[in-house]
């Protein structure tokens, strides 16, 4: 039996697709497009032209047009288009989309945490004030967006550990290499290359590992 690589990029793709594949696929990309832009443009057409527009402080009412907005903004159309990004720059290098995916999803916190602190204001700042946290609805975007910025970070911390990671282990081959067989070699899905005397002086950019040229 062959071996399975597991180095796919998006030629590899390109050829496991057949015709019928590639239409399905495209209708897809472009109806999920067309979703993720309408779904904002009719929550900014809501608040602008029925509920008057947007305000902070000024206008309870137009500050809490921030929320939707702002929420709509973060979680649906960044995010979104963030998780997409792999699928419609098909003909980018996959180190440029991985840039792109992280930067959709930087610009989506800010979105979350303004749009979460609009409705606190409207809550706190109404007469007679609103309980904060009272429905299910309340509970669950606090549960989701504390999940979201906290894999956001996550994810954040592991790229910029990933090359003094990468720098640390090889430095250290000389303390576990005596304890691992000379016959055994690591899986075909390692993104590291062969330890040498220059990587060790010099670890590779995380840039130019093999997974990530593709």
């Amino acid at each position: 039996m062959p071996k399975k690589s597991h180095n796919k990029n998006y030629d590899s793709d390109d050829e496991d697709m057949s015709c019928g594949h590639w239409c399905e696929y495209v209708i897809v990309v472009v109806l999920s497009s067309i979703l993720l832009v309408a779904s904002l443009v009719l929550v900014l057409f809501w608040c602008l032209y029925y509920r008057k527009g947007y305000a902070w402080n000024d206008n309870l009412a137009q500050q809490f047009n921030l929320h939707p907005t702002l929420m709509i903004t973060g979680f649906v159309f960044f995010s979104g288009f963030s998780m997409l990004l792999y699928r419609i720059s098909r003909c980018c290098r996959r180190i440029y989309v991985k840039l792109l995916h992280t930067l959709f999803h930087t610009l989506a916190i800010p979105c979350v945490v303004l749009g979460f602190m609009a409705v606190l204001d409207f809550h706190n700042l109404a007469d007679p004030p609103i309980p904060n946290f009272y429905s299910i609805h309340s509970w669950m975007g606090f549960v989701t967006m504390g999940s979201s910025l906290f894999s956001s970070w996550w994810a954040s911390s592991v790229s910029c550990c990933f090359c003094a990671a990468t720098a640390l282990l090889l430095a250290s081959e000389p303390l576990w290499s005596p304890f691992t067989p000379h016959s055994a070699s690591p899986p075909s899905c390692w993104p590291l290359p062969p330890a040498s005397p220059v990587s060790l002086r010099k670890p590779t950019p995380v840039w130019e590992l093999e997974v990530f040229r593709n």
